[in-house]
């Protein structure tokens, strides 16, 4: 397992090599309740790739596992705390200005009411009202595994 902070890796591929990208590590969590709905968060005006929704998470901190980011991020964007998580699978998207080493883990149980903590809006989705939204386009090998 390769872990970076946002900075310059060298040698990961030859498409790394050829762009020469930053790498962002991105905490991301699948958050299913009994209807089978996914949450979805909305990015926020003032990011990147504004309007789009997404999974839940964040960036990680330097030095931060990636276990330890998820429930962080959990806590500071949806006021839950995470009682039982399971790692899924970690892999890079590139964007036009960075590359994202996403690690994402299904999270089975938690403590606490999901609310948007940070302002975001929030929504709940099946997997078939997903594909019918404006996401972003990283997300799209987790959709790919969802049902």
């Amino acid at each position: 397992m390769i872990l970076a902070h946002v900075g310059q890796v060298k040698n990961l591929s030859s498409a790394m090599e050829k762009y020469d990208a930053p790498i962002l590590p991105v905490a991301i969590a699948i958050i299913k309740d009994q209807a089978n709905r996914y949450l979805l968060s909305r990015r926020a005006d003032r990011k990147e790739h504004a309007g789009q929704w997404e999974f839940p998470g964040g960036k990680l901190d330097l030095a931060e596992a990636p276990a330890v980011a998820i429930d962080r991020e959990l806590k500071e964007e949806l006021g839950v705390t995470v009682v039982l998580r399971k790692y899924k699978l970690q892999y890079f998207y590139l964007y036009p200005s960075l590359y994202v080493h996403l690690f994402v883990w299904d999270i089975l149980k938690y403590k606490g009411s999901v609310k948007s903590m940070e302002g975001q809006e929030l929504g709940w989705f099946s997997a078939d009202e997903i594909k019918g939204i404006d996401y972003l386009a990283g997300d799209q090998k987790i959709l790919n595994l969802i049902d």
